[in-house]
């Protein structure tokens, strides 16, 4: 009988142990998952931030153009009115 209970107390903390370590195991897993998804998501938003700073140096561009154009207009409106 001795033994037998040795064996069950053994047999209880082996598997202690065992769901401890694949609990460890998991977690540390989902742990380089979520470094992993951090760093995708930085690299997605840098790009991002390139793209918007290209597209405002684009319109900043088109609006001076714009801008440029309207006052040869009333310049030259006012030239033809003199």
């Amino acid at each position: 009988m001795k033994g037998s209970a040795f064996s069950t107390c053994y047999e209880d903390t082996v598997m202690k142990i065992f769901l401890a370590l694949a609990l460890i195991l998991s977690l540390s897993a989902c742990g380089v998952d979520v470094a992993t998804s951090a760093a995708t998501v930085a690299k997605a938003k840098a790009e991002e931030i390139k793209e918007a700073q290209k597209t405002k140096e684009h319109m900043t561009k088109q609006i001076n153009a714009a801008m440029a154009a309207d006052q040869k207009r009333l310049h030259d409106a006012d030239q033809a009115i003199q």
